[in-house]
């Protein structure tokens, strides 16, 4: 009776609780458009993702639900700041289907950069990022069309 009880309780974790991969735990990354990544819960159709500068949520920056396992925050990381996140499946009707992941930290590096960029022309700017070094300073940075900085080779 307590070995089936046992693989019981094991069928039911392996749906509660997922591996979350990206950005790794208390890493500090040296980009702002950020890629987060978890592996499948079984049963779910969609995933709920939020992401907080602090440990209690109290201060949500994303809330968002998708069909993929992967999200791509583009908009509020932010250069030299700790950031937590966490995920949980949800069914068709995007109602839970387990609690909230463990919650993870990372951090962002010092921003490396004072590009600016200079628009002559709305009508000539496309999509896209441009990439450029820097000799004196000895880093490589990528900004977007807006002149953010959303990677660079720095040191931290």
């Amino acid at each position: 009776m307590t070995r089936i009880l046992t693989i019981i309780s094991l069928f039911i974790l392996s749906f509660s609780f997922t591996e979350m991969l990206l950005p790794i735990n208390n890493s500090t990354i040296n980009y702002t458009h950020v890629l987060f990544e978890w592996e499948q819960i079984e049963t779910a159709k969609y995933y709920q993702i939020q992401l907080s500068t602090d440990a209690d949520f109290s201060n949500v920056l994303t809330d968002t639900i998708n069909e993929s396992l992967i999200y791509i925050e583009k908009n509020n990381i932010e250069w030299n700041e700790e950031y937590y996140w966490k995920i949980r499946g949800l069914d068709d009707s995007q109602n839970p289907i387990n609690d909230w992941s463990e919650i993870l930290i990372f951090h962002t590096g010092e921003k490396r950069s004072n590009a600016e960029t200079l628009i002559y022309n709305n009508q000539d700017i496309q999509d896209g990022l441009t990439i450029f070094s820097s000799f004196f300073d000895y880093f490589s940075a990528m900004i977007d069309r807006d002149g953010n900085e959303i990677w660079n080779t720095g040191d931290n």
